[in-house]
């Protein structure tokens, strides 16, 4: 060996300065445990806040009924498509019949997909400081206000990881990242049959993104005559577009106005522009992507027809999925905010601008000033209206039209910058096509709360918007402007803080509870709720103990799922809701089940939840079979036989 030569073998094995790649990642793993242990920990703390007694009632009941043998849309009425019923079964054959194991278990499912959310913020080019705090605000907002497991919930966190799996694939195509994105939306379509729409848009996502082999980009504005194959991917993309538009009229075209069409109709019109007017290039081999994405979707949806196709009850199954939710969208209607919320919510648009002007950075600092104010505003404002104060509306329509607004924008950043790396572009319009059409779910009830299941999507569309930058090379890894990236995030860290105030920690109905001069301070099944509610429910189930015999059971309504879990008896009738009934011979069942052996107690609701009152000869009828009668809280209780004791 010469002087001064180095032995190769040694050289090798000599230890490596950590390089920008490691040092990243070792961040990426830093901040990403830091936001999964701050989302489980917060999720975890709110969980024996506020119960939702209608909902958390209907999905317990729902629970008990499989769990005794009984299948849904065959022997009850389940308002969805019926894999959260079976997974809350499975839930309490597991941990126990209690109301917050189903909450616990939906905050185990949220910390990995907070891990996800994570990450696909950082896929989005935001630092990681900042995707940190953006996850558990993005939680903060959602399953931190709404702590219910509801069906809306486990469709937000699928649709997210489909999302990313999609994203994924963007950047490093690959057939299993377009199947992992197709199981998500089959188990999104399990819960609740509008995961349709995350397949939808995921599908128009895949359109969008072309065939990876050719990421070419279409000649916008060139004049040229085109291919005939271009003019046939034109025709595809045009024809999917039309179709999303007319889907969308089509669902609200009993209740569509100028405000309902700008809500929810506008958003998805503009991300089908974008699809005609830009993206990748299609070929033949897209259709075999697009059938590894049904066969993705069809593979959860297959195991969860099992109990029907085992039991020969498809035709049950279609009836109650397909068909049920066409006529109850005629009996509960909520309607959109005004269109004027378009002007309130220009200051939260403005924290997310992708404007990179001098000016700039002063236009977004005075929206999150704005922004501030409003949600003070709404978090001061707390008469006993529920959400039908005049700022906590004004709060809530600072966000609510945010997604109009952004949609329009990204319809003209993406048609002027054909330019822009695939990835970067394919990122963007997933997000905002993908928050277009979930935000159908809050027809035909559009009140505030469905909202907060939107927020996160609405949310990773702004900031991927605002980051958005069509100079930027396919691997860089710039956070952006730092004025955009604090103002946006700030933004949004509002909204977290306002939701926890107004909502998450206080209650929904918090102003209601301190006026009767209750505190959280009595536990019912696991979950904290005030000391009036909880003292009527174990009246309740006192009397059911006393006065009726192991075969005997309660009738209660109108709308009182919850009744039948908290008192411990069987619902003897297949419905959850009087006010989604069709049957015109229901009173006549009811007035013949209270005569009957079978239930020997019936308590009535004085102030039902969505449906109207029973008619006062129905009380009447049913009441002749019943010797004793008690009145407190919100109830008519009439039973059979003499209770034991006294209130």
């Amino acid at each position: 060996m010469r002087p001064g030569q180095r032995n190769a073998s040694i050289a090798s094995v000599a230890p490596q300065p950590l390089t920008r790649s490691h040092s990243i990642q070792m961040a990426d793993w830093i901040y990403g445990s830091i936001a999964a242990i701050a989302t489980g920990a917060l999720l975890f703390a709110l969980v024996p806040h506020q119960m939702y007694f209608h909902d958390e009632g209907q999905y317990a009941q729902g629970a008990e009924r499989i769990l005794l043998g009984e299948l849904p849309h065959r022997d009850f009425h389940e308002m969805y498509t019926g894999g959260l019923a079976y997974l809350n079964a499975l839930v309490f054959q597991v941990a126990g019949h209690r109301l917050d194991m189903l909450r616990y278990a939906l905050v185990l499912l949220a910390i990995p997909v907070s891990v996800v959310s994570y990450h696909l913020l950082r896929g989005l080019k935001l630092s990681p400081w900042a995707a940190c705090v953006l996850t558990v605000a993005l939680f903060s907002t959602s399953l931190g206000t709404m702590h219910a497991p509801w069906a809306n919930s486990y469709l937000m966190l699928f649709t997210l990881l489909a999302i990313a799996a999609l994203l994924q694939d963007a950047k490093s195509p690959h057939l299993g990242w377009v199947l992992a994105a197709g199981i998500c939306c089959g188990l999104a379509i399990a819960v609740k049959v509008t995961g349709l729409y995350t397949l939808a848009a995921i599908g128009l996502s895949l359109t969008y993104r072309g065939d990876p082999a050719s990421p070419q980009v279409y000649p916008d504005l060139d004049f040229r005559p085109l291919s005939g194959a271009v003019w046939i991917e034109r025709l595809w993309r045009g024809a999917l577009a039309l179709l999303m538009i007319a889907l969308a009229v089509v669902l609200i075209r009993q209740h569509l106005s100028i405000h309902s069409f700008m809500y929810f109709v506008l958003p998805i019109a503009f991300a089908a522009l974008t699809l005609v007017s830009s993206g990748g290039r299609l070929s033949w081999s897209m259709f075999g992507r697009y059938a590894v994405l049904g066969f993705g979707t069809a593979f959860p949806i297959a195991l969860l027809l099992t109990p029907w196709l085992l039991e020969g009850a498809i035709q049950d199954f279609w009836h109650g999925v397909f068909e049920l939710p066409r006529l109850r969208i005629g009996t509960t209607y909520y309607p959109p905010p005004p269109a004027t919320g378009l002007l309130i919510a220009i200051p939260t648009v403005c924290c997310f601008l992708p404007i990179r002007h001098p000016w700039a950075p002063g236009v977004r600092i005075t929206g999150l000033l704005i922004l501030t104010s409003l949600m003070l505003y709404g978090l001061g404002d707390k008469s006993p209206s529920g959400f039908h104060t005049d700022g906590l509306l004004t709060a809530m329509s600072a966000w609510r039209w945010v997604l109009p607004i952004i949609s329009a924008i990204t319809c003209v950043v993406l048609t002027r910058s054909p330019q822009a790396p695939l990835s970067h572009r394919v990122g963007l319009y997933c997000l905002t096509i993908c928050a277009a059409c979930f935000s159908l779910n809050q027809y035909p009830f559009a009140q505030p709360i469905y909202f907060f299941f939107c927020v996160p999507l609405v949310i990773l569309a702004a900031v991927a918007l605002s980051l958005f930058d069509p100079s930027l090379p396919e691997t860089t890894a710039a956070p952006g402007p730092r004025a955009m990236v604090h103002t946006g995030t700030g933004a949004v860290i509002v909204l977290a803080a306002f939701c926890l105030l107004r909502f998450g920690i206080d209650g929904t109905y918090g102003e209601f509870f301190e006026s009767v001069g209750q505190r959280r301070q009595v536990y019912l099944s696991g979950i904290a709720v005030p000391a009036v509610y909880a003292s009527g429910y174990n009246r309740l189930r006192e009397l059911a103990d006393e006065v009726l015999s192991e075969d005997q059971t309660v009738l209660a309504g109108p709308d009182c799922p919850h009744i039948y879990f908290l008192t411990g008896r069987r619902n003897p009738t297949p419905y959850m809701y009087d006010i989604f009934v069709t049957d015109p011979e229901y009173f006549s069942q009811l007035i013949e089940l209270a005569h009957s052996d079978q239930v020997g107690m019936v308590i009535i609701s004085r102030a039902p939840e969505f449906s109207p009152v029973w008619p006062q000869e129905l009380v009447l009828k049913i009441a002749e079979a019943f010797s004793y009668a008690e009145e407190f809280e919100r109830f008519i209780v009439l039973t059979k036989r003499a209770p034991a004791s006294r209130p």
